[in-house]
């Protein structure tokens, strides 16, 4: 509070705050100068024992050191500063995952990173109800997990542990930092006292400003890396242009020869399917192995359609090995597969012909939103974003290491391999492109593959509406291109019926597959995902998400209403064949 009153109260400081500080948090800089006068002006206001001028000297530091764009060195000098304080023998901080209700560290003494539940431990009840637990013996206390102990060998013997709140208004709890064996001058044990629980209470309210500034810092420092990657990347790849081919890199893939496929000619009947869209039955080429590879010159067949190799002068070599590259990136599993990405693109190619959304998009932006939609899940493993980060995947912990985003571990790899792919010296497809077109291309990509992701579809839909409201749907044409890919995404279930069920069953195959996965790790199975409960309807998606989402698909998009009425067809059919089935048939 005393922080708080000198921010306001001085003059020479309020100079400082603006409406763009108070409603992204204090820069790191910023931060450091503010606490660091507060601080000298509150320590004239107090008796200079040892114990303040130690503490106001460490919490100085603490300010100039101020946040950085790395977490792990926040909350290092965080502890640091906590272990100086408070003189005890291990100090850790776990930041809050809420999606999993679960706490996390980033360091904890000398210890590797590791995951607690909320639901139990001193750490988890404190983050769930925000208040301070100061536990003199922790062996006695019915609030403390030994587990820990057990895991690392560590003795805890007392405990204080404080919530971290966030710096962002809402005072949301967003971790929680503990103290454990509170020591004295000679080394012995002693308890925690009232003064302790006051000290790191101040050092909390620091704490937080810091990990604030770092997340969004250490995002956009992440976020900049990226970029010049990329332009450095697609620099590269100019540079290629005019020289001699013995100078190209190796190509980055063993691809399958085109020859064959380019030989291959789809029938009449064929093209007509294809061009029908919805009549079209992937699902069926894909499992016939004698009509599984025409999926290959039918990719071909919708870049000539779309105008694609006219106006942008794509050769059919290149746009084959771009599919027999994106065929060898999809794997062998129940729903996310190769016939899966097929068919998202089927449906944007739809949008732009039988919907008639051609004229509504540049060439450039139809490009990129094929793109998106034929990687869109490229390399899916068949298990969620949420198996990835409960189970600790590889990816899952990179992506926690380099960006504040911590959720959409797919995402982000499917456009890691559309750049693989398409970057690739045997394939190198948009470097016909002019540079600023490919940048623009690559920036939609991403931007719609990203927006892929469930937990972003509260937000993308918000953010329609709003536009709806005011009229100006059409002035944001990256947004108007990651609603067509999501609903391209989940538009199976407008499919005509039959085609509509099989992938039905194969998204219900494909949970059943997680769930066992997640039944060998000894993690919890939520019912949809166990072949053994009897939840196996999935109308819950199909009512509660579908079929907004494609009401409001409808008036944004008028021509595509053909998708609301054939997701509330296929509704009604499989209302209809519950009620008429048996009750033991149902539980199957």
């Amino acid at each position: 509070l005393q922080f708080l009153y000198f921010i306001g109260g001085t003059s020479t400081m309020s100079q400082y705050l603006n409406p763009v500080a108070a409603g992204i948090g204090f820069s790191a800089a910023l931060g450091g100068v503010l606490i660091g006068r507060c601080l000298e002006a509150r320590s004239l206001t107090h008796t200079k024992d040892a114990r303040k001028l130690m503490k106001n000297e460490l919490f100085k530091e603490l300010a100039m050191q101020g946040g950085t764009h790395d977490m792990v060195q926040t909350i290092d000098h965080i502890l640091e500063k906590a272990r100086r304080l408070i003189t005890c023998e291990a100090s850790s901080l776990f930041l809050v995952d809420k999606e999993h209700d679960e706490l996390y560290s980033l360091t904890m003494s000398g210890q590797q990173m590791m995951r607690i539940s909320m639901n139990k431990g001193i750490a988890g009840t404190v983050a769930k109800t925000g208040n301070p637990m100061v536990i003199q013996d922790a062996y006695k206390s019915s609030y403390f997990n030994p587990e820990i102990d057990s895991k690392t060998g560590f003795k805890t013997k007392n405990v204080c542990c404080l919530p971290i709140h966030c710096n962002d208004g809402t005072n949301t709890i967003i971790g929680v930092v503990q103290l454990l064996n509170k020591v004295d001058n000679n080394g012995e044990s002693t308890p925690f006292t009232q003064e302790d629980v006051w000290d790191l209470m101040e050092l909390t309210l620091i704490a937080s400003v810091f990990i604030w500034n770092t997340s969004v810092s250490e995002f956009k420092h992440w976020a900049e890396q990226e970029s010049s990657a990329l332009i450095r990347s697609m620099n590269r790849l100019s540079s290629f242009r005019g020289r001699s081919s013995t100078i190209r890199s190796s190509p980055r893939h063993a691809f399958e020869s085109p020859a064959k496929y380019l030989r291959m000619e789809p029938s009449d009947e064929d093209v007509k399917m294809l061009r029908s869209v919805l009549q079209f039955d992937v699902l069926a080429y894909h499992s016939d192995q004698s009509r599984k590879d025409l999926l290959i010159p039918l990719i071909v067949q919708m870049w000539k359609d779309l105008g694609f190799v006219d106006h942008f002068g794509f050769s059919e070599d290149k746009l084959t090995r771009v599919a027999l590259g994106l065929r060898s990136q999809y794997r062998n599993v129940p729903y996310h597969n190769f016939a899966h990405g097929f068919d998202v693109a089927l449906s944007v190619y739809g949008f732009f012909t039988i919907g008639k959304l051609g004229d509504t998009f540049s060439p450039i932006e139809k490009l990129s939103l094929f793109i998106a939609a034929l990687f869109h899940d490229a390399d899916h493993h068949g298990l969620n974003n949420a198996f990835h980060l409960r189970s600790h995947h590889p990816s899952s912990i990179l992506l926690d290491a380099t960006s504040s985003d911590v959720g959409s571990v797919l995402e982000i790899h499917h456009c890691n391999v559309a750049i693989d792919i398409l970057t690739d010296p045997a394939i190198e497809l948009l470097d016909i492109l002019p540079e600023e077109d490919r940048a623009e291309v690559w920036r939609t990509v991403i931007a719609c593959i990203l927006a892929t992701d469930m937990k972003e579809h509260q937000n993308i839909c918000e953010d329609a509406n709003q536009l709806k409201n005011e009229g100006s749907v059409s002035s944001n044409k990256v947004l108007m291109m990651q609603l067509l890919l999501k609903a391209a995404d989940i538009s199976n279930v407008t499919r005509p019926h039959e085609q509509a069920t099989k992938w039905s069953a194969a998204v219900q195959n494909e949970f059943f597959v997680q769930g066992d996965k997640e039944r060998e790790l000894g993690m919890e199975v939520l019912p949809m995902y166990d072949r053994y409960s009897n939840i196996v309807d999935q109308s819950g998606f199909v009512k509660g998400v579908a079929i907004p989402y494609f009401g409001l698909i409808q008036e944004l998009f008028p021509t595509l209403k053909y998708l609301s009425d054939g997701v509330q067809e296929n509704i009604k059919m499989w209302d209809s064949q519950s009620q008429a089935q048996p009750e033991e048939q149902k539980t199957e």
